[in-house]
């Protein structure tokens, strides 16, 4: 994998030459320059090297083990390459490990250039620097790779678990005595616009349903049962079911009264003159009465 396009001309330096190169190129002969951090190596081509080949030919310039527990980490790469004063078009230095690179292009295409590449390589068991020849067929340059292991720092997590807004209320509950079967009922209404499992809990049953946006799902609860209505397995409401005493509903009905005619109405009572002459009767015939036990009494007595 060439991560190409990561190299950029960072200007024309003078490149100084003396005791510190030379100590430099010393270390180059093991290929790997250690750095106080054990997570950081560091490879150096000493910048007066000088190869020579073919246009297209890729040598090798140095290569280095990784130690076993660096095997298939992703470790950051930084690479810089500074040129002499000679100019030799199309030179390339790559930075190999494991199947994953970084090239530096056209390292030697100014007289004291200094180019500048990054990446990432995901390590194997070595790490190789090599050198692709453009043109000229010849390579008068040098290059510093610095391949970083280390870990990513992480902050600590948060003690504070975050806070959240509690949903909006997907249904509509509902519980009581049904007036017309004198039935304790418990109800749920999905008055939200998705589908939502809803299930009602009693102690002697249980009823479940997806239920689509507008539709209801209910249960006929014994008295004394507690019940309890779950929306997605999570209780929303709960109580126990109330005795409905069982009411006959009446039903009323209306008619209308026959019409009776004035002939046909039954005797309710007489008249006033006509009940004054019955007394008078009444009263004269109590006095007949009267008169004829005395005259019986007498005839008794003689």
């Amino acid at each position: 994998m060439h991560m190409n396009g990561l190299a950029s001309v960072v200007g024309k330096k003078g490149i100084g030459r003396g005791v510190g190169i030379l100590a430099v190129a010393l270390l180059i002969m093991a290929g790997l320059a250690p750095r106080a951090d054990a997570d950081t190596f560091e490879i150096v081509i000493p910048v007066d090297t000088v190869q020579w080949g073919t246009e297209g030919e890729i040598r090798e310039l140095a290569d280095k083990d990784v130690p076993e527990e660096f095997f298939g980490h992703r470790c950051e790469v930084t690479a810089v390459s500074r040129n002499q004063d000679s100019v030799h078009p199309g030179n390339n230095l790559i930075v190999d490990s494991g199947g994953s690179s970084v090239v530096l292009e056209d390292v030697e295409g100014e007289s004291q250039l200094i180019v500048e590449g990054s990446g990432q390589l995901v390590l194997g068991s070595t790490i190789v620097v090599s050198l692709e020849f453009g043109s000229d067929a010849v390579f008068s340059a040098g290059i510093d790779v610095v391949i970083d292991c280390t870990p990513p720092t992480t902050e600590p997590p948060t003690t504070e678990p975050p806070t959240t807004e509690p949903p909006p209320p997907v249904i509509e509950t509902a519980f009581g005595c049904d007036l017309e079967t004198s039935k304790f009922v418990v109800s749920a209404t999905n008055v939200g616009s998705v589908d939502v499992l809803v299930g009602i809990v009693w102690d002697s049953g249980n009823t479940s349903d997806d239920l689509k946006a507008g539709e209801v799902l209910t249960a006929v609860v014994p008295a004394g049962e507690n019940w309890t209505i779950f929306e997605e397995n999570v209780p929303v409401e709960q109580g126990t079911a109330e005795s409905c005493d069982e009411v006959s509903p009446t039903s009323i009905t209306a008619t209308t009264a026959p019409e009776v005619s004035p002939e046909t109405l039954p005797f309710t009572g007489a008249e006033s003159g006509t009940s004054a002459a019955w007394a008078l009767v009444l009263v004269a015939g109590g006095i007949l009465a009267l008169v004829g036990a005395r005259s019986v009494r007498a005839g008794a007595d003689e």
